[in-house]
């Protein structure tokens, strides 16, 4: 048996000379995908599948079609960076805003995250809880795998080919549910680096609850945000349902509180037709009409932010 335990002893050691390859290399190699010619004002567009486009073509999530309008204004002076994640929460958010913010080093910053609160704790764990005990974290073990880059390559594959079939049409209408992904959890790629967060489904909390946390999270954002000096504003979602609703309030609550710009998207299609006013794409998500109005508000937003110089007007 002795073959064996060289076998495995050879398979050992490729991983680990694999791992450490790819960590090195990992500090040796920046990303540049975060640079901005000089003058160039970067817009940066956090939140869930609703900031990412749920049920559109790229270019017209809300973020793209802001790109548009601001290109149409000032060509070239607005780089507008789309990292919502379908299925985030508000505690995603708030726990990754720094090292996006890090990374881009955005002149603005635009949230829309809530809705998701509703169902997924995932992370929440790792907040003090309001009785002022702990709850556990991960084993070492748990945390060495999130951190393995060999690990996040080989999750890379299965993470691509749902994009793929979620691009093509193959995919169920839940492409990017946590339910649709092998193993469980939310994977996403964001600036080239393929993470997993595991979902942790609530059936039955308090909508209090949900509500503290949501404001909790909005408040450390903000906070974050007035830190840095960079403007911050809220997007609020367009179709009335409950959970909608509840993060909406949030939202409203925190922005009254805290002087926050807030798009109120719901009273943006006030003037519409119910019939396009209360349509939705897959899982309840806006239309191209929505998520067109949102960013024509968020462009007025930014322009009168920063506005456009004399020959761009």
């Amino acid at each position: 048996m002795k073959w064996v335990a060289r076998v495995a002893l050879l398979v050992v050691a490729t991983i680990v000379s694999a791992e450490l390859f790819m960590q090195v290399g990992a500090l040796l190699i920046r990303d540049r995908s975060g640079t901005t010619s000089q003058g160039e004002i970067t817009i940066l567009c956090v939140g869930d599948s609703h900031t990412y486009g749920g049920g559109v073509e790229p270019a017209k999530s809300y973020p793209g079609q802001l790109q548009s309008e601001l290109d149409r204004v000032a060509p070239g002076r607005f780089k507008v960076l789309n990292r919502g994640i379908p299925g985030f929460n508000t505690t995603n958010v708030r726990k990754r805003l720094p090292d996006i913010a890090e990374r881009h080093r955005p002149d603005m910053i635009w949230l829309w995250v809530g809705v998701n609160d509703s169902w997924n704790r995932s992370e929440v764990d790792e907040l003090e809880q309001d009785d002022g005990a702990t709850a556990p974290r991960k084993s070492l073990f748990e945390r060495l795998v999130d951190r393995s880059r060999l690990v996040k390559l080989l999750r890379a594959r299965a993470y691509k080919t749902t994009v793929e079939q979620h691009a093509q049409g193959r995919a169920t209408a839940h492409a990017f549910g946590p339910e649709q992904i092998p193993g469980g959890g939310i994977r996403f790629e964001m600036d080239g680096v393929l993470e997993q967060v595991g979902v942790v489904v609530i059936d039955e909390e308090p909508l209090d609850e949900i509500a503290k946390r949501m404001q909790n999270n909005y408040r450390a954002i903000v906070s974050y945000a007035a830190e840095r000096n960079v403007p911050l504003g809220f997007i609020t979602y367009p179709v009335p349902y409950p959970f909608a609703n509840l993060a909406n309030a949030a939202m409203q609550q925190v922005a009254k509180e805290e002087a926050v710009v807030l798009v109120d998207s719901f009273d943006l299609m006030s003037g519409f037709p119910d019939e396009e006013r209360l349509r939705t794409t897959w899982a309840a998500h806006p239309t191209e009409l929505h998520y067109g109005e949102i960013a024509k508000a968020v462009a007025r937003e930014v322009l009168a932010h920063f506005p456009p110089s004399e020959g761009q007007r």
